[in-house]
């Protein structure tokens, strides 16, 4: 017999806002949340923390977790879909799969990312990469939490891999710019390197700005909370900028 959603969800509190996030969670994923202070945590900014007296949870620790569990995941099912590809082959897919750029654009499509509770100091317009996709990371760790590897695993393989991830469409995808960045410079005769600008600190992050240098001169910058991609950041505007990439 089919039990009524609302039947299913009377072990959460009766506030309207908790109700309506599990509500929200089932949809998204096809699981009860058996601890809906996991996604409300995954669904809140530092910044909301920092405006209260009160200690309130928020993902920051969530997207730490979330962010091994889904190299985890990623691993094996790029493992089990390339039997005969090497290991720099899978590494390279998985780096892919997991880029800060395709989790933003995960939180996006998904609506996580417009579900995401901050300071209203915070506006809309400064709702960046990297925050969208520390939401689906810490969503993943809600996930896994609440119910387990088993239950992430089957999430990340049946509504994530197909819907919304094509990794036939990845292996077509290049976007080692600083690979494709060092390939110009040698065919030019220029000599590569990158300078630590600043670093700013978010929460319990750091932000890197990271300056690319071609023959000790300043050409571009890239930011982000990784080194490897803010230098990824850099080499991508230099090589748009003179239109070496659309």
């Amino acid at each position: 017999m089919r039990i009524p959603l609302h039947l299913r969800f009377r072990h959460i509190s009766r506030s309207t806002d908790d109700q309506q996030l599990a509500k929200t969670v089932f949809h998204l994923t096809g699981l009860y949340p058996k601890r809906i202070s996991l996604f409300k945590a995954a669904l809140t900014h530092s910044s909301m923390a920092s405006r209260s007296k009160d200690r309130v949870p928020h993902n920051e620790r969530l997207e730490f977790l979330g962010d091994a569990v889904i190299d985890l995941v990623m691993a094996d099912l790029l493992f089990r879909k390339y039997p005969n590809r090497d290991e720099g082959f899978l590494t390279e897919m998985r780096a892919k799969a997991v880029s800060t750029k395709n989790h933003s654009s995960l939180s996006q499509r998904m609506g996580l990312a417009q579900l995401l509770q901050f300071d209203a100091i915070h506006q809309k317009t400064q709702l960046t990469a990297s925050m969208q996709a520390d939401v689906y990371e810490a969503f993943i760790a809600a996930i896994y939490l609440d119910r387990g590897y088993d239950a992430v695993h089957q999430f990340i393989s049946q509504k994530i891999i197909g819907h919304y991830i094509d990794f036939d469409e990845l292996e077509r995808i290049d976007e080692n710019y600083k690979s494709r960045l060092f390939e110009w410079a040698q065919r030019n005769n220029k000599q590569v390197s990158f300078e630590l600008v600043k670093i700013q600190h978010a929460g319990a992050k750091k932000h890197f700005t990271l300056a690319l240098c071609l023959d000790g001169i300043s050409v571009a910058e890239g930011m982000d909370f990784s080194k490897k991609e803010a230098e990824q950041n850099a080499c991508m505007r230099y090589l748009k900028a003179e239109g070496l990439i659309e």
